[in-house]
């Protein structure tokens, strides 16, 4: 256990800066070069370490056109967000509950309000999604405002650069303190105190405030839990870090295809060179594309000579790329070679940007199965059961881990705050984000739909296999899920299509299959006479509610049989309904 002095934490300041915090700059700056689009230089603190290595491999004319070449963002970044992308579905598991507990309910209420009021949900799924991105070295840091005597506590917590750390002891994952610094103010916690330190003009530490504190511990833990390796006290391993070396290889094959498409992917045409005739108005005439001429020099009164370009033929510089014609020496007699015929086509060497471009879908499916555990086939059916199988399972591996991850640093961060907020009142917080993601493309989940129905799977198995697509497609539409799901459970015969049903005959309720074809049509006029089906009766018992709709379509289904109004069976003195805005009597 630390506790420092105030003397203590001066001293911290004073010390040098700790040499692994560069090791942690080092590392976030080289992920953050794959994983987050720049538009200038000046911001890209690795582009010069790739640049670097880029140039020992090729020679210097090369290196002029890859320097050109290399694009911002680098064309990785688009493939890193991908693979992000796949991990930021812990955040969509439809188990997920976070629950807190008080000695008392109000407190509880009143702690849920408290987190709203500190964004709590969206401040994991959008900062914490961005540490995880590009600055998994980050440190969480919970903090007191400075308060007015008398005031609740209203402690916080906000991510922390790592370059902005001083110095700091851990034991474990836990800090015994840490010193850092925000816009020119130092800091020290430690396991008993928050202290801030200003500085005055002769560079001397100056204690400001102290605060103690109840957590116990000191009030900042690493973001991640996953260490760089075992001699690394802070660092810590990104996703993507055992694929840094790879992916700095992959941007180099995407910069080389486009140097090889710049001659590759069209012809060259060859042809023997023509004399030209030009001469300019002092009779200079055109020696291989060069006028050379005597100048004077007005200081001197000297002639110096001078050598320009060809206005007709001094331009013709062979450059790669497209329509590129090659100027052949021309024949001095019938006796030299005649190396082409006339004019000369090498065709587009396709075969090079294909081996490249195969290279580059390899090492792109050697990352993404190294790292989320999922190899994109560019068909689908060429992968079979087993494959699609195992693709699932070594996803959900890895989103398992890091998800597992994320639960203990945010519990973490809630658990302080409760604790500073409440103290003994509060007395824990579970935070689970769940099992059951949404990892299937909708997509694939469509295809596998319908391969099921044809293989003849159960059909409590195709409408199960139903709900799980109806759930990923709007996972991020509350309201056309629940409408979905209305409209599932209000289907005659779920699970069979029309075309199966009549084929059955007699086994088949004639009026249920009406109702089943002229569904759309009976739910239509059912929202233009009262609401929405997914707004309509929220606060009445699902059950009643589903019973109420499909007692309306029934009459609409009589009524489209006879033409004729049927009677509102709720206006012989039924039961009353409660909709949502108005009283079905």
């Amino acid at each position: 256990m630390a506790i420092l002095s105030a003397q203590e934490a001066t001293e911290v300041l004073k010390a040098s800066k700790n040499k692994e915090i560069a090791r942690c700059v080092e590392h976030d700056n080289r992920v953050s070069f794959h994983a987050e689009p720049h538009d200038h230089n000046e911001d890209i603190a690795y582009l010069g370490t790739y640049k670097k290595w880029v140039r020992n491999m090729i020679d210097d004319n090369k290196y002029a056109v890859f320097e050109h070449l290399l694009q911002l963002p680098v064309e990785t970044v688009d493939f890193v967000e991908g693979i992000y992308n796949e991990i930021g579905k812990i955040f969509t598991a439809k188990d997920r509950y976070i629950k807190h507990a008080f000695k008392t309910d109000e407190t509880a209420q009143e702690f849920e309000e408290y987190l709203q009021e500190l964004k709590d949900e969206s401040f994991w799924r959008e900062q914490g999604y961005e540490a995880l991105k590009t600055s998994i070295n980050s440190v969480l840091i919970v903090d007191l405002p400075a308060a007015d005597e008398g005031a609740e506590a209203k402690p916080y917590y906000y991510f922390l650069d790592i370059d902005r750390v001083h110095d700091f002891k851990l034991k474990g994952s836990k800090f015994e303190y840490i010193a850092f610094s925000t816009d020119n103010v130092w800091y020290v916690f430690d396991e008993l105190f928050y202290r801030t330190f200003t500085k005055d003009e002769h560079g001397n530490y100056l204690l400001a405030s102290e605060v103690e504190h109840i957590l116990g511990e000191t009030p900042a833990r690493m973001f991640w839990d996953k260490k760089y390796s075992k001699k690394s006290a802070i660092r810590r391993r990104s996703i993507i870090s055992n694929a840094l070396g790879k992916l700095d290889w992959l941007l180099t094959l995407q910069v080389f295809k486009k140097h090889e498409s710049l001659y590759a992917g069209f012809p060259v045409d060859i042809m023997y060179e023509q004399r030209c005739d030009y001469m300019d108005s002092e009779g200079n005439a055109c020696e291989d594309g060069r006028i050379t001429k005597q100048v004077r020099d007005l200081t001197t009164d000297d002639y110096l000579t001078s050598v320009d370009m060809c206005p007709r033929c001094g331009g013709n510089v062979n450059k790669l790329g497209a329509g590129t014609v090659m100027i052949a020496p021309a024949r001095i007699d019938q006796k030299d070679p005649d190396m082409i015929n006339g004019l000369n086509r090498v065709s587009a060497d396709v075969k090079s940007l294909e081996w490249i471009q195969d290279e580059i879908d390899k090492e792109k499916k050697i990352i993404t199965w190294n790292i989320i555990g999922y190899q994109q086939e560019q068909n689908n059916e060429a992968m079979n059961e087993m494959q699609v199988a195992g693709n699932y399972e070594s996803r959900m591996t890895v989103i398992i881990d890091i998800k597992t991850s994320f639960e203990k640093i945010h519990a973490w961060a809630v658990n302080s705050v409760g604790r500073l907020r409440y103290g003994d009142a509060y007395e824990g917080s579970t935070v689970f984000y769940g099992r059951e993601f949404y990892l299937q493309d909708v997509g694939v989940m469509a295809d596998q739909l319908g391969k099921s129905k044809t293989n003849g799977l159960p059909v409590f198995e195709v409408v199960s296999q139903h709900e799980q697509y109806l759930r990923a497609k709007y996972q991020h539409n509350p309201e056309m899920l629940e409408r979905m799901r209305i409209l599932s459970d209000l289907e005659p015969y779920q699970g069979y299509s029309v075309e199966e049903l009549t084929k059955m005959g007699g086994a088949v309720n004639v009026d249920l299959l009406k109702m089943k074809i002229n569904l759309s049509e009976h739910i239509g006029r059912f929202e233009r006479e009262y609401q929405n089906i997914a707004t309509f009766m929220q606060h009445v018992e699902y059950r009643k509610k589903i019973e109420f709709i499909k007692t309306k379509i029934t009459d609409y289904e009589r009524e489209r049989e006879t033409n004729e109004p049927q009677p509102d069976p709720s206006a012989t003195g039924g039961n009353q309904v409660q909709t949502g805005t108005r009283t079905e009597d």
